[in-house]
């Protein structure tokens, strides 16, 4: 979540980068938050960014 308030326009590749993980990883656990109303991806790629639904503190529970 950080490297999406970060950049809102990263994509999965830009993020597994980041944290030194493989794309699957973060798509899975994009999918997972995705499917939680956590994110939405507004738009297409290239183009499209990341858009962040609820708190971080209120996610982690």
């Amino acid at each position: 979540m950080a490297a999406i308030k970060e950049q809102h326009n990263i994509n999965q590749k830009e993020i597994a980068a980041k944290l030194g993980w493989k794309v699957d990883r973060v798509k899975y656990y994009l999918n997972k938050m995705k499917h939680r109303n956590i994110i939405k991806r507004v738009g297409i790629s290239p183009k499209g960014y990341w858009e962040i639904l609820i708190e971080d503190n209120m996610w982690q529970n």
